[in-house]
């Protein structure tokens, strides 16, 4: 499925109309689909599961023998409601099966294909308005709706992720942060198709930055590990740029201002070609930042993921901001604990309000 080519399915054992399709396809090129054939009804029910096809031309009579098959169709079409919206089927019948229901014809088919007129993404359509004008409404048609259903599935996909990982730190404890980090940034390197997705946070002295957890895909190998550190002096540009809350989005190297000299090399050096850092802020002071890059080509990065980003970002400050109390409140009960022990006489606590 793709936002400019529209994959058609054509369901028929009518070579000739075939052909004639593939010929007016290549007649006009602006149309931009590409088209496949088939005889076989179970080859259109498996498509539809896979959801292959933006667009399906199906016979009827190839479902003629078969009320199971046909029944089948109806509910895969029925149970694909259930998550996004399907692709756009037509179903090819002859003129008597869509005019007169009650006709002998009409029955013969064993299967009321009308049944299915309910549903806005089907249409019935007589052999006889098959026509090139029909076909070309289609597929601009399904091209609009190709679109919508991939905003669709992006949007759905885009809340499931927000929502593993909001209930990952939820139930998460402080001594498990390091494990809830990495998932989490496997989870959104792999859902913006990074190939490198990290966390640098920032030195109490403000001097430098580490890298403290990191997540790499299958094909990457970073060249800079997790516990790597790089001063502030070192990339004054995109120091700047993070310690003033600002994002840094670039979708190639190209996207660089002159004054960035030190960045580019940094990035030539470790392969990177386009990036995406958001700034980590903790009660209105910057404390490092997360990010993602790309390192086999070019990427333009979208407003959802920047909106991602700092999502997750906020949630990663919450989260380091527990650990940081926790680890304050094991050090001050060691410290304690070291104290009375230490001691040859007991420690009695009095409370003067009583």
């Amino acid at each position: 499925m793709s936002f400019t080519r529209t994959s058609i399915l054509f369901a028929t054992a009518d070579e000739a109309e075939t052909d004639a399709m593939r010929q007016m396809l290549a007649e006009v090129p602006e149309l931009e689909a590409s088209l496949a054939q088939t005889s076989s009804y179970r080859t259109v029910l498996e498509a539809l599961r896979a959801e292959k096809y933006d667009l399906y031309f199906v016979d009827t009579d190839l479902a003629s023998h078969s009320v199971a098959k046909a029944h089948e169709l109806l509910e895969i079409i029925k149970a694909s409601r259930l998550d996004t919206a399907p692709p756009m089927l037509f179903l090819r019948a002859n003129a008597v099966s869509v005019s007169n229901k009650s006709s002998t014809s009409a029955k013969s088919t064993s299967f009321d294909f009308n049944a299915l007129l309910n549903d806005p993404y089907i249409d019935l359509v007589p052999k006889r308005d098959f026509t090139r004008a029909m076909i070309t409404r289609s597929i601009r048609h399904a091209r609009r709706h190709a679109r919508e259903r991939i905003a669709l599935q992006h949007k759905i996909a885009y809340e499931q992720l927000l929502n593993d990982i909001l209930s990952t730190f939820v139930n998460t404890e402080a001594s498990n942060l390091p494990e809830g980090i990495s998932f989490a940034l496997e989870a959104l390197g792999s859902f913006v198709s990074a190939d490198r997705c990290y966390v640098w946070l920032l030195s109490s002295d403000s001097r430098e930055f580490r890298k403290t957890y990191q997540w790499c895909s299958d094909l990457e190998e970073s060249p800079v590990a997790p516990g790597a550190t790089v001063a502030v002096s070192e990339i004054p540009w995109l120091s700047h740029q993070i310690r003033a809350g600002r994002n840094v989005v670039l979708a190639s190297m190209n996207d660089l201002p002159p004054v960035a000299r030190r960045e580019r090399q940094a990035f030539l050096e470790t392969n990177v070609q386009a990036i995406i850092s958001v700034p980590l802020i903790k009660r209105g002071q910057v404390i490092g930042f997360i990010g993602a890059a790309n390192t086999l080509g070019e990427r333009p990065w979208t407003a959802d993921d920047i909106s991602l980003f700092r999502i997750i970002g906020r949630v990663f400050v919450n989260a380091l901001e527990r650990k940081s109390v926790s680890d304050e409140l094991q050090a001050s009960e060691m410290r304690f604990r070291g104290v009375t022990e230490s001691m040859d006489q007991g420690v009695v606590l009095l409370d003067d309000r009583r």
